[in-house]
């Protein structure tokens, strides 16, 4: 049994202490993370803007090359820290809006949602939301 312990230093002298290149690569092809930096200022210029009404940031974005709708709820997922890994742990949206609409109030006057997508029962993860890296590394070519 003592062949088998190892020092750090021997564990060290065997192992292979970095990604070799192709996984490097693949894992290069699905980060977000170039495509959140490159487009983190246009994101924030959103926000600063659409502060007329709870859904202006939709005309910003309808009329963005840049910052599509997927990629700004990925910003929006980053800032929250939510990744659709834990959404994925809540049950779909129709079981809390039953008529697939949200309703909310917003500087005291009501507004509502209508799910259009998502209200049935579809589980919210990255790639049923359009925001998991190769969606997003797509988009962006």
């Amino acid at each position: 049994m003592s062949q088998y312990k190892r020092t750090l230093s021997e564990l060290k002298g065997k192992a292979t202490l970095y990604w070799p290149q192709e996984l490097l690569q693949q894992a290069g092809e699905v980060s977000v993370l170039p495509l959140l930096l490159k487009t983190q200022d246009k994101f924030i210029s959103v926000l600063t803007l659409a502060d007329d009404a709870p859904d202006a940031w939709r005309k910003l974005v309808d009329v963005s090359a840049e910052m599509k709708g997927n990629i700004f709820l990925k910003h929006l997922m980053v800032l929250s820290d939510l990744a659709g890994e834990a959404l994925n742990k809540y049950p779909p949206l129709s079981n809390f809006f039953t008529d697939g609409v949200m309703e909310y109030t917003w500087r005291e006057q009501l507004y509502s949602y209508k799910f259009k997508q998502i209200s049935k029962k579809v589980a919210l993860t990255n790639s049923s939301l359009l925001v998991d890296g190769k969606i997003l590394s797509k988009d962006e070519n």
